[in-house]
This record gives structure tokens, sequence and C-alpha cells, in this order.
């Protein structure tokens, strides 16, 4: 209850790390917990997985990551994953997120999306 409390999550525990830092000081505001809640970190959060997947194009394009015809290979698979998001289709959006996924290593030499410096396979 009197110790310093930091929160630290990565990937989706970035999201849910922030998510349960905001409701324990909401709980302690409320006075329901004692709490010395001193600040919270996330890397690499998973805290918008739409803006996430529609970032990797340009980002990879603008390294040299991708060409033309990779950039408009995921551009179109994102879209229509953005697309299934949007219409709240979590399963197909779930599905085009990883096919998102497979044609950003088809088209990039198997680039870590996540570490650019770093291959995740053959490179081809």
């Amino acid at each position: 209850q009197t110790l310093p409390l930091y929160i630290f999550g990565e990937s989706y525990g970035g999201k849910k790390g922030s998510e349960f830092a905001y409701e324990l000081q909401m709980a302690v505001n409320r006075g329901e917990v004692t709490a010395d809640l001193r600040g919270i970190a996330n890397g690499n959060a998973w805290l918008s997985p739409e803006d996430s997947v529609m970032e990797w194009v340009p980002h990879l394009y603008y390294m040299s990551n991708l060409d033309d015809r990779g950039y408009t290979a995921v551009m179109d698979v994102a879209t229509a994953c953005q697309d299934a998001i949007r219409a709240e289709d979590w399963e197909e959006a779930t599905r085009l997120w990883g096919l998102t996924e497979n044609v950003v290593w088809a088209n990039a030499n198997m680039v870590d999306f996540y570490n650019i410096l770093k291959y995740v396979g053959n490179v081809q």
C-alpha cells in the first residue's frame, strides 16, 4: 500500500497495463484502494491495432523495405483489415491482421516489421 508502484507493459500488455493503471487510479481516487501509483511505461504497446497495421505500410516503404508493388500488396490487405475493424467483424479483422503480416514478409524479404534491422526468416 505504501511502496511506489510502477506498471510496465509491452505489446498487448501495454494496452492492458494502461487500462489497469487507469482503473487502479480511479479506485484510489474513490477511496476504495490504497496504492502509491507513480507511473506507467509501455513498450511497443498494442493500443490501436488499426493504426499499427496501417502504419506498417508507409513505414516499411519509406525505409525501403517495400517497393511500389509490395506497398500496393500490403496496403490492399491492410485496408481490408481496417475495413473489418470498422465493421466490428473481429474474427475477420484478426484473420486479415495475420494475413497482413504474411504479405509484409512475402514482399519485404521477411523483415521484422517491429524491428526493421532484423529478419525473421530466409531472405529470398
